[in-house]
């Protein structure tokens, strides 16, 4: 039976490498996503066609609890975040 894995910030650089190395060894991987309308998401699609995308939001509990109720995860991956320092102290709740 093979692992699975849920990734926050999918459609971030390091996400999507992340879950191309995962798949590779043999991972089912799931992407957690906000809004259907995310730019990055065809990006992704194309760099990891397994990848399974999940709407969600890391300010919404109650999506979040949906999205490890749907893919019942072995491990998660919290990649989800500000990355430009200077916006991250301005909106730290976001990071």
């Amino acid at each position: 039976m093979s692992r699975s894995a849920l990734i926050t910030g999918i459609t971030g650089q390091d996400g999507g490498y992340l879950a191309e190395h995962l798949v590779s060894q043999g991972y089912e991987v799931h992407g957690l996503i906000r809004g259907q309308n995310n730019p990055r998401a065809a990006v992704v699609r194309r760099l990891v066609p397994e990848l399974r995308l999940i709407d969600g939001d890391l300010h919404d509990q109650s999506s979040l609890i949906a999205a490890l109720e749907a893919t019942h995860p072995d491990e998660v991956y919290n990649l989800g975040a500000i990355s430009f320092v200077a916006l991250s102290f301005k909106q730290a709740i976001n990071t």
